[in-house]
């Protein structure tokens, strides 16, 4: 190889200095350098662009960032495992006789290739099964470690006797004399073996064990930006319990409830209905909380419990279409709301609405337009006395928020 580098190195001058007009280098030598240094330059973005791309699929289907670079980081572990005992053995010799290796030093250079895509795909199949089935006991239970040990008892064997017999196929091979074969056969064999039931098995309850609900959850611009995906079908079964409920109304609440993001239950909804051309009004609890419930119905905030129907759209399953559809409209954005009027959507979540009008220089006659034209809206007040002021139907449904004392805790539930 050092030769082959030379030669190239000194190909203008061999072709000034003598009478050559074109100089290459061949051969197999030649070929292996070169292949070996174009698969060397490849690994690190490969890596990078498959480790990186799981780690987006991964977010969107459980709704979590610590569960997608968990199952990340254990898959270098693995992969590490797996290229540490290869090297040790084909490189340093430690244990070459007793596997039948007749030449140490160096290995196919297309081998840490090929064990990163297969054990990728092995190790992330395992992720999904076992850390799927803990989410839908979470899901199912309402405990994140309750979860863990229904889930993992559930699935568990089954991850097992997939590992043993990857294993034993890879295991197969390492006693071949193939000096291409034998090394990815023990790499694929330890990596395999490690990621099963070191990682996936034991490290992987075990970090979620450790964090709790913490390790459920998304930012909430992250969750506001990010499609959803319901691999196990929890999402349509609920939609499908829920179709015949709320039918004739634009807006069904039963019983929501919103968490302060550590568990304890900050406020509730019990029962709210609105239909066509009605205004309605939600009040109670702080500002900060009633923006929360109005997001919660506008498919802006996913993390409640109870039953929400918008626009027939059940969340938050399909909060990412809600988002799409039904516009939400602050002090913030207030500026939208004249523009969103002349669109006359079917239903039109406002937060605080004397505010917004004040701010986007709206006549109240505009929403009684948009009121008399079909269009539901649902805004927030203090009390319903609030848009005793305004020139629009009194409000023909309410809800009221029942707010929960807690201790003050940094940041806010809204951000």
């Amino acid at each position: 190889t050092d030769l082959v580098h030379e030669l190239r190195d000194e190909r203008e001058r061999i072709e000034s200095d003598y009478p050559v007009s074109d100089l290459r280098v061949t051969g197999i030598t030649a070929v292996q350098a070169d292949v070996s240094e174009q698969l060397s330059a490849s690994i690190l973005p490969f890596g990078i662009f498959v480790v990186g791309l799981s780690i987006v699929l991964l977010i969107m289907v459980f709704r979590s960032i610590i569960v997608p670079i968990k199952a990340a980081l254990g898959y270098v572990l693995s992969l590490a495992a797996g290229l540490g005992i290869t090297s040790l053995v084909f490189v340093h010799g430690v244990g070459a006789d007793t596997l039948g290796v007749a030449r140490t030093g160096s290995v196919v250079s297309f081998m840490p290739i090929i064990l990163m895509a297969v054990l990728f795909g092995l190790a992330m199949d395992y992720e999904v099964f076992l850390v799927s089935r803990i989410a839908e006991a979470r899901h199912r239970l309402g405990d994140a470690r309750e979860a863990i040990r229904s889930g993992f008892a559930s699935s568990a064997p089954v991850v097992a006797v997939a590992a043993l017999i990857m294993v034993g196929v890879f295991i197969a091979f390492v006693p071949e004399d193939d000096a291409t074969i034998k090394p990815i056969a023990l790499a694929l064999t330890v990596g395999v073996a490690v990621d099963a039931f070191i990682v996936r098995m034991t490290m992987v309850p075990a970090v979620l064990q450790l964090l709790g609900e913490r390790a459920w959850g998304l930012p909430p611009a992250l969750e506001r930006g990010l499609p959803s995906f319901d691999v196990e079908g929890i999402g349509l079964q609920h939609q499908l319990s829920l179709e015949d409920w709320g039918a004739d109304a634009v807006v069904a609440v039963r019983d929501l409830s919103l968490d302060d993001g550590g568990g304890a239950q900050l406020a509730g909804l019990h029962e709210f209905h609105a239909e066509a051309s009605e205004l309605a009004v939600i009040s109670g609890g702080t500002p900060d909380v009633r923006r929360a419930v109005i997001m919660a119905l506008a498919g802006r905030l996913t993390s409640f419990g109870g039953d929400v129907k918008s626009a027939r759209y059940v969340l938050p399953n399909q909060a990412w279409q809600a988002r799409r559809r039904l516009p939400l409209i602050a002090r913030e954005n207030a500026g939208e709301l004249r523009a969103v009027l002349e669109v006359r959507p079917p239903l039109l979540f406002i937060d605080d609405l004397p505010a917004v009008l004040a701010a986007a220089d709206v006549p109240d006659s505009d929403i009684a337009a948009a009121l008399a034209d079909g269009v539901c809206v649902v805004t927030t007040a203090e009390d319903e006395n609030a848009l005793s002021a305004l020139a629009v139907p009194p409000p023909a449904a309410t809800g009221h928020i029942t707010q929960h004392d807690l201790p003050q805790r940094e940041g806010s539930l809204v951000r």
